[in-house]
Formats: structure tokens, sequence, C-alpha cells
């Protein structure tokens, strides 16, 4: 092109010649995109509007009698703000234990305290998602079944509404 000087911004082929990058370079080291190749993406949804998180406790891991306290605390800090007055509009909270390495009966311990939490702020219903089967037969083994909801993974719903 006319009036542009090579500094060094394209590639050498094997022919000797200049590749270009797709910008032209121009004064101070600034460059712009050559007529032609800009583009620009579209934002999707509303502008300037971001969407709710989901009041989700997520658990994870092995669950231990030590850090039951720790879900039960991280429970009440989804539930409830700084002024104590409830967050959660709807009558389930849900707890997402796909990620649990071992299900055994201190999971289940847990369980039952942060289903107890979930009763106490307004008689909320604990819903367990993504919940695994060992989970599940312990929960019903023990007789809380009846107490907290369970998902599976696939989005089949067992627990209270056992068939």
């Amino acid at each position: 092109m006319a009036g542009e000087k090579n500094t060094g911004a394209g590639r050498e082929d094997g022919g000797g010649e200049t590749a270009k990058l797709g910008y032209a370079p121009r004064e101070l080291g600034t460059c712009a995109p050559e007529a032609g190749t800009m583009s620009f993406g579209h934002r999707t949804g509303l502008p300037d509007v971001e969407p709710a998180p989901p009041n989700v406790l997520v658990i994870t891991g092995r669950v231990t009698p030590a850090v039951v306290p720790v879900l039960v605390a991280e429970l009440e800090s989804l539930l409830y703000d700084s002024g104590g007055a409830l967050r959660v509009p709807d009558d389930r909270v849900d707890c997402d234990v796909g990620g649990v390495a071992h299900v055994d009966l201190a999971l289940v311990e847990a369980v039952a305290r942060l289903g107890l939490v979930a009763r106490r702020a307004g008689g909320k219903r604990l819903r367990l998602r993504n919940a695994p089967s060992g989970l599940r037969d312990l929960l019903d083994l023990v007789g809380l079944a009846d107490v907290v909801e369970t998902e599976r993974g696939t989005g089949g719903r067992s627990g209270g509404d056992r068939t």
C-alpha cells in the first residue's frame, strides 16, 4: 500500500515477500484494522443486566464431622443477609452434592443438619441436586428420605416423592 512503511509487523514467506497480519502499522506504534476486516460481536440478553446467581450450596470432596459446622455456616450465609433477613424467597434450598467424593454417615449428618437449618428458615425444604445413588440409599436406610428431596444428576426426582 502507498505510504506504508514496513516495521517488521509481517512475516517472511519462503519467496521473500512480507505477509500481512490484517492491520496497517500507524505512527507511535498503534495499529488499526484495515478496511473491511472489523467485526463486532453481538451481545446476548438484556444490556447491563446481570443474571442473579442461584442460591445453591455446593458440596465437593470428602465431608468429615469437622466440616459439618462450616457447611451449616455457609448455608446460613446463603439464607440470611447481614441484617438477619431471609434472602431466599423460594420454599426450597438447593444443595449440589454431585462432587462428593465419599458417601458415609458424616455426609448423612451434614445433610440432616442442613435440612434442619433450612426448616428453621421459614419452613424451607432442602433439595439435594445430583445426589449419588449411594447417598439416596443411605438416606432411605436412616429414615431421612422423606425429610429431604433428592434429584438425580439427569434431572429425575426422588426422595420426598419416591415411587
